[in-house]
């Protein structure tokens, strides 16, 4: 009896030491809970979202967590960011913004940031909203290896009930991204780089509504190295259905509570 009571409290002890000690604070009147979980692999680490009543209304669980309290919106009140990394190679990294409601919170929008992929809050128009620009990543691996991943643009804008995909209507940051990939190209065309710094100058061209004109400049530009202009002429299928891809990658998560622990969760 005594031994049986004794592996008992061995096993929830372990269990206590497995999930660590909670570092407490707090967002409004909500609680945010960090807590670092040792497993025999991998250690993780979780952010719990609670209510006065401790009930949980969002976690995200990765191998890094870090929970910051940010106005996305730029009105003034401060929304909940949730960023998490699952460890490994360069993927994956995931970001979930959460606002205040009179019930608890709501989901303002989840980014699958992918292998390099980033947003932050900018003013770019005259309405209330911030948008959100930045980098995706759905080219990652396109033209080789991870260090030759183009990098596309991206502006998402508030529509009146959540966040689209508004690159073009915002082309003056798409063809400043473009802009410094041709100067990189220019410079490094017959380095083992130089294809990766095409590809992202006609993607964000393409993203700017720019696609075929660029493409049209591209084969004609004496400029532009010829091993380079068969590569372009065979990847423009594919690399238009790439980023086709890029609205799936931001989007608002609907069941509750918001579990966010999956980075590739979006279906699209």
């Amino acid at each position: 009896m005594i031994r049986l009571f004794l592996i008992v409290l061995v096993f929830f002890v372990s269990l206590a030491l497995a999930a660590g000690t909670a570092q407490v604070t707090r967002w409004q009147n909500l609680v945010i809970h960090h807590t670092e979980i040792t497993q025999q692999l991998d250690d993780l680490t979780r952010v719990e979202v609670l209510n006065a009543r401790g009930r949980v209304l969002a976690t995200m669980t990765q191998t890094m967590t870090r929970a910051k309290v940010k106005d996305w919106t730029g009105d003034g009140v401060p929304e909940l960011e949730l960023y998490g990394y699952t460890g490994g190679a360069h993927c994956c990294t995931i970001l979930a913004v959460l606002e205040r409601t009179k019930t608890g919170v709501h989901n303002l929008f989840t980014f699958d940031a992918g292998n390099f992929g980033n947003l932050e809050p900018v003013q770019l128009d005259s309405d209330a909203k911030l948008e959100l620009v930045g980098t995706s990543d759905v080219l990652a691996y396109f033209a080789g290896g991870y260090a030759y991943s183009p990098e596309v643009g991206v502006v998402f804008d508030w529509n009146g009930s959540k966040y689209e995909l508004a690159s073009k209507r915002f082309p003056r940051v798409l063809l400043k991204k473009a802009q410094e990939s041709w100067r990189s190209y220019s410079s490094n065309k017959k380095t083992d780089y130089g294809y990766r710094y095409l590809l992202e100058y006609l993607a964000n061209m393409t993203e700017a509504g720019q696609g075929a004109k660029t493409l049209k400049q591209i084969l004609n530009d004496a400029r532009v190295l010829e091993s380079h202009k068969i590569l372009v002429r065979e990847d423009t299928k594919k690399l238009g259905k790439e980023l086709s891809r890029i609205p799936c990658s931001l989007w608002q998560e609907m069941k509750k509570p918001y579990r966010f622990d999956d980075p590739l969760q979006n279906k699209c």
